[in-house]
């Protein structure tokens, strides 16, 4: 399993407007990613300008080459990247050490 974490800072006063647009999106284009398996967006108490996009694929093969490769991923940048102070940092990750609790 892999989990893409893409960080996101929001132009200061567009948070709201980039929630909305991004809210619109976010079920109706990963759902139908293959190897999609689950997305969400993480907001940050202490930094309000800051965002997380978690997305957990199938497979690496799933986010950089289906993904990156399909209309959904022109839509998805259509919807959120007016909003941006910045390009997004994004990494994909496996888990090095599983602890408990954590079901990301």
């Amino acid at each position: 399993m892999i989990l893409e974490i893409m960080e996101i800072t929001i132009a200061a006063g567009k948070e709201d407007d980039f929630l909305r647009d991004a809210a619109s999106g976010l079920v109706a284009i990963f759902s139908q990613a293959k190897g999609c398996k689950g997305a969400q967006i993480r907001a940050s108490p202490e930094a309000p300008s800051e965002f997380r996009l978690l997305v957990r694929w199938e497979t690496l093969e799933n986010h950089i080459v289906d993904f990156r490769q399909s209309e959904g991923v022109v839509a998805w940048r259509k919807l959120i990247s007016p909003y941006f102070d910045g390009p997004p940092t994004i990494k994909n990750w496996t888990v090095a050490i599983d602890g408990f609790g954590l079901d990301i």
